[in-house]
């Protein structure tokens, strides 16, 4: 397969992995280690998975020891909990590792990509919204979304149900909502409201 060197001379290995394409790297210790474009939903994962331990994954903070530089650059990205499908260091270690960066990224038909990518941006910013509108909204964009990788498309009128029953319940997620839908005028069309 194609290796890419990097700064420390250890060859990026990608192949195919029981995710998805992945880079494999062996630790200095001999873990041997995949990382991955791991999307759930809307939001995009570049994780570290160990290949002989299933499903250990590692971060920044317990990463085994190696002097592969690309390797360490993953795993303090994985610390950030603000990056998405269009963040340049995102984009660029992917590419770097030989993988796609869009690997299941959502798609919109051109009716609904301005929304879309707005609430791609918006869901993965951390913290943004409560767990209950980001749920609410990552129902609205797999409701929007054309590719085969949605994993549950619900209708339009199940997701008005939801904001329905929110309402009486959540006051604070209906502000949430409200908020958003007013700043991406494209889901007023959808009329959840």
């Amino acid at each position: 397969m194609n290796q890419l060197p990097t700064s420390s001379s250890m060859p990026l290995t990608p192949e195919e992995g029981p995710y998805g394409p992945w880079v494999v790297i062996t630790a200095d210790d001999g873990r041997r280690l995949g990382v991955t474009v791991t999307p759930y939903r809307c939001r995009t994962h570049l994780l570290i998975h160990d290949i002989d331990v299933s499903p250990r994954t590692y971060g920044r903070l317990n990463l085994p020891p190696t002097s592969n530089s690309w390797l360490h650059r993953v795993a303090e990205l994985t610390e950030e909990s603000d990056y998405h499908w269009d963040t340049p260091a995102y984009r660029s270690l992917c590419e770097q590792g030989g993988l796609d960066p869009d690997y299941h990224r959502p798609a919109f038909d051109a009716e609904n990509a301005e929304a879309g990518e707005a609430l791609l941006v918006e869901l993965n910013r951390a913290n943004a919204l409560s767990p209950g509108a980001a749920n609410l909204f990552m129902d609205i964009v797999d409701h929007l979304r054309v590719d085969p990788w949605v994993s549950d498309r619900k209708s339009v009128e199940v997701i008005r149900q939801n904001v329905k029953f929110n309402a009486e319940y959540d006051a604070r997620m209906m502000v949430e909502v409200r908020d958003l839908i007013n700043r991406l005028p494209a889901l007023s069309r959808l009329r959840l409201m």
